[in-house]
């Protein structure tokens, strides 16, 4: 069987969001709407921490590439 869906609850501009699955977060980061500081959410964890903080979350951000540098 596939694995359990895990749904994450984030903060975006001060208000709660979500749930969001791990592919929608993706998305998200490669928007650029959210960051390794955002802070997150899931069912069983105690307290809010920050994505980059949290595993499974902060891989999410290994694979985006880093902004391109400024012309001058």
């Amino acid at each position: 069987p596939p694995p359990p869906q895990v749904d994450y609850h984030i903060v975006i501009n001060g208000e709660q969001a979500g749930p969001f699955n791990l592919q929608q977060l993706s998305e998200k980061i490669k928007a650029s709407d959210i960051t390794k500081d955002t802070h997150a959410w899931k069912q069983g964890m105690k307290e809010w921490k920050t994505m980059g903080s949290i595993k499974e979350l902060a891989s999410l951000f290994d694979t985006v590439p880093p902004p391109p540098p400024l012309s001058k």
